[in-house]
């Protein structure tokens, strides 16, 4: 009686270890089923994506044209900007503090978001743009703000007001143009000024003897 109780109790224990196995007790799944380790994605990790998941993923930059003449060191960078050429914007903005006229620190980190724009950079360009302000001048550094804010913003480039015209020779109008100075009013042919007329004479006397 005491051989069968005994092969009982370990029929018992061999069952609660084998119930226990199975319970869960060990967590994780097997190490080598693939993605069994591995954290779940909580979002906001998607390509192009920036902080909190919005994406950042813009469109191309696409800037009017403008009298980059005015200014020849940003004028460069907007030049390159304008036709796509990243690389090359970014040789010219690397030269620009060294220029005879220098842009400035906003007119440089507006530079800057707009190369970031240009390769694609999006979560960059959202981060440097949000301590500027829409320059007055030169004209061409308005219009790369406003194409600037238009993507980062996503709204319609109309939203972010005109920009000043420039009234030099080969300059733009506030949307972007390329205005053509007008030709002077023309003046009205002067007509000759009447003939003047001999003085007139008068009676003549005779002398009588």
């Amino acid at each position: 009686m005491g051989l069968t109780r005994g092969r009982t109790l370990a029929a018992a224990l061999i069952l609660a270890m084998a119930c226990g196995c199975g319970s869960g007790a060990i967590s994780g799944g097997d190490p080598d089923e693939p993605g069994a380790n591995t954290p779940q994605n909580s979002g906001g990790n998607n390509p192009g994506a920036g902080d909190g998941g919005e994406d950042t993923d813009y469109g191309p930059l696409e800037l009017p044209v403008g009298n980059t003449g005015v200014n020849a060191s940003s004028g460069l960078v907007y030049e390159a900007l304008q036709t796509g050429n990243c690389a090359g914007a970014r040789a010219q903005l690397a030269k620009a503090p060294n220029s005879v006229a220098p842009p400035s620190p906003e007119a440089m980190l507006l530079l800057r978001v707009g190369i970031a724009l240009c390769e694609r950079r999006g979560a960059d360009a959202k981060s440097a743009f949000a301590g500027l302000s829409k320059p007055t001048e030169p004209q061409f550094m308005c219009f790369l703000y406003r194409a600037a804010a238009s993507l980062i913003k996503r709204q319609p480039v109309s939203a972010f007001g005109d920009c000043p015209t420039d009234p030099s020779p080969g300059g733009s109008s506030p949307g972007g143009e390329t205005s053509t100075p007008e030709p002077p009013p023309s003046q009205p042919p002067t007509e000759p000024p009447p003939p003047t007329e001999p003085p007139s004479e008068g009676p003549s006397v005779e002398a009588t003897g």
